[in-house]
């Protein structure tokens, strides 16, 4: 994961924090540093999101799935924004 992220794939956000086979690589400083950059781009994903929703680009059929994940990963609305 390291390596990725170095050369730019960055792991899913949502993927390193929900899945369970990541539990006990929680405390490793190198998975933490894996997912705080995960964490920039997935908010850079949610700002791009905002603005197409401000828009009216937004597909409303992707706002429940897209509040229910943030809801999983414990983001507030006003947190993604």
């Amino acid at each position: 994961m390291i390596r990725c992220t170095e050369v730019g794939a960055i792991p899913a956000y949502d993927w390193l924090v929900l899945n369970p086979n990541f539990i006990s690589l929680r405390g490793d400083m190198r998975f933490k540093e894996v997912v705080s950059r995960s964490r920039a781009k997935f908010e850079e994903t949610l700002k791009v999101l905002q603005d197409a929703k401000v828009r009216g680009e937004f597909p409303k059929y992707l706002e429940k799935p897209l509040a229910d994940l943030l809801e999983k990963l414990g983001i507030k609305p006003a947190e993604s924004q």
